[in-house]
């Protein structure tokens, strides 16, 4: 009886030993199966911690504040000097909101994005001062101009910039700033593209010939196409003049930067853009017929092109 007991035992570890070498090779096969799986899941782990490696928050003193911007530059743009594109948020928003309409063509296209953060009551609702308007930023006479400028000499303490291929695009009330800034530094920026922004009409004239894209649909409500005091009424409260129009705009940039020829415009379903190209430097403008205060995006009915991909096509072609 004991050897029967002894004999059972010596078979039961057997048969352990069996279904365990069993399992280790359904659990390798398993995993072989299931191998691209994991494969993607490893590539996407390195892709965000890359993407986080390239994307950091700096800070700098300017005229006694802290300001702060988001500085995203893509592995590849680290062994040479590469373009860099500073994308200026709207009244109330915040830098991330422009990393997200910009950092993936930044990786595509391998250049540098820089987002600054605007003045507000806190980190995710900033203001610029375009002096006409708007907010915090206006009503304390902050200097954003010279904020942009130290943006730039910071940036290029962290990443290679080609001083040749600076590029400025704003939202709304950043599209006012990126006026404003086309008009102090001049040469300094290669080319400047704003969306559903506005001049005011007492601006001073322009240092130099800058190739410029306007982007506006003739819906908005928040900065009519028109020009005027804003329909919207906390935009309202936060503008000291009236908009200039659309058509105010096109003439200031046709006059400094020399149109000698007749505009060629060219119609789509959804926008005209108006294109003067016998000039120092290009003036381009699409009108969005049905256009609102919006970034447009591709899939917007109203819309029908991307605003991100078109602005950077323009920004390729200019370089000083």
């Amino acid at each position: 009886m004991a050897d029967f007991r002894k004999i059972s035992k010596r078979w039961g570890a057997i048969f352990v030993v069996i279904a365990l070498i069993v399992h280790t090779h359904s659990a390798q096969a398993a995993w072989l199966a299931e191998r691209p799986f994991a494969e993607k899941i490893k590539q996407k782990i390195e892709q965000r911690t890359t993407e986080n490696i390239s994307l950091s928050s700096q800070y700098l003193q300017v005229d006694g504040m802290q300001r702060s911007y988001q500085l995203y530059i893509p592995s590849s743009a680290r062994r040479s000097a590469r373009p860099v594109v500073i994308a200026l948020h709207g009244g109330g928003g915040n830098a991330n909101q422009m990393l997200k309409r910009w950092q993936a063509i930044a990786q595509q296209q391998n250049f540098i994005l820089v987002a600054p953060q605007g003045i507000g009551s806190n980190s995710k609702m900033g203001t610029w001062n375009a002096y006409g308007c708007c907010g915090q930023a206006m009503q304390k006479q902050v200097n954003d101009i010279q904020f942009i400028q130290a943006v730039l000499k910071d940036a290029s303490q962290h990443a290679l910039l080609d001083s040749h291929r600076i590029y400025v695009v704003g939202f709304s009330n950043g599209g006012m700033l990126t006026h404003q800034l086309a008009i102090h530094m001049g040469r300094q920026l290669a080319a400047v593209a704003i969306v559903s922004g506005a001049l005011f009409g007492d601006e001073a004239t322009a240092k130099d010939a800058v190739p410029i894209l306007i982007i506006h649909g003739e819906k908005d409500s928040v900065v009519p196409f028109q020009g005027g005091i804003s329909p919207t009424q906390f935009v309202a409260k936060a503008q000291q003049q009236p908009f200039q129009s659309v058509t105010y705009a096109m003439h200031y940039w046709k006059t400094v930067n020399q149109c000698q020829t007749k505009a060629f415009i060219e119609q789509t379903a959804y926008f005209n853009i108006e294109k003067n190209l016998g000039c120092q430097a290009d003036v381009v403008l699409y009108d969005v017929d049905q256009g609102q205060h919006v970034w447009p995006t591709a899939d917007q009915a109203d819309e029908g092109f991307d605003a991100t991909q078109v602005i950077w096509s323009f920004f390729k072609q200019h370089a000083h």
